[in-house]
């Protein structure tokens, strides 16, 4: 297992119409090279980290992706995302593959407007699983939510909805509105990742102890997986989910209460 690298560096991507090339629809790639400090107009006593360093990588009509430099970033640092496993890395790895602008905009509506699953979405594009270092954090966060409402929970400077319509036609202009709203996606992004500071590092130490990647993993997964690990340790076997359960009804005898 590889070790986790000591630069975190923070990703959103976003899909849309380009009028201004003729129809075709852009991919605006954000990434932030994390070199932090303290922001000073924060009221609470919390640190706030401010990324100093921001890279972007874009497609359009007029200006192809750079791939090796995407892929020379991917491959230089520990990427920190949220919801990322299932949309920003498969859609980064089409990008490299060298989907076109409209063939992006359309495996993006796969995910989000179709639904499609991880594993359906993989077989129907053709890609396999990525081996970049990687955290998602929306599994390590606490109480499922959408990245806007941790925001509001941290009490972020900015909460923002998507500010065009998704399948709208923008202009150049609009465009540069995208990638302000990207970056305040990154900056919300950068915060959860410093309040999760201490989960982080715990899931860290745990899979360099377990030789298994649990960094993206929640609570009730890293526990699972860690049980199993060690019943597997002690038996030789490793612990399989029940077969044949389906239709069959069982009785729960509830246990009498016992004084401690």
């Amino acid at each position: 297992m590889r070790k986790p690298a000591r630069r975190f560096l923070e990703y959103d991507i976003c899909c849309a119409f380009d009028r201004s090339g003729q129809g075709k629809r852009v991919l605006a790639q954000h990434n932030r090279q994390v070199k932090l400090q303290p922001h000073r107009d924060r009221p609470s006593q919390r640190s706030l980290w401010i990324a100093q360093q921001v890279r972007r990588f874009q497609a359009s009509p007029s200006t192809p992706l750079d791939k090796e430099g995407l892929r020379k970033v991917l491959q230089s640092f520990l990427l920190v995302g949220f919801n990322s496993t299932e949309y920003d890395l498969p859609m980064i790895q089409l990008a490299l593959k060298g989907y076109t602008t409209e063939e992006l905009k359309d495996a993006s509506d796969d995910i989000i407007v179709r639904g499609l699953r991880a594993r359906d979405f993989s077989e129907k594009h053709g890609i396999d699983r990525h081996y970049w270092n990687h955290i998602d954090l929306i599994q390590v966060a606490p109480l499922k939510a959408s990245l806007k409402t941790y925001a509001g929970r941290l009490h972020c400077q900015k909460m923002q909805d998507l500010p065009i319509d998704p399948d709208a036609e923008i202009t150049a202009e609009e465009a540069g509105i995208l990638v302000e709203y990207c970056g305040n996606d990154l900056q919300n992004t950068i915060i959860l990742r410093e309040e999760l500071d201490g989960q982080i590092k715990l899931r860290m130490e745990l899979s360099e102890r377990y030789e298994v990647d649990l960094r993206s993993r929640s609570d009730a997964q890293t526990a699972e997986r860690i049980i199993a690990l060690e019943v597997k340790k002690i038996t030789g076997i490793h612990p399989q989910r029940p077969q044949g359960l389906e239709g069959k009804k069982y009785k729960y005898q509830i246990p009498g209460l016992r004084e401690v």
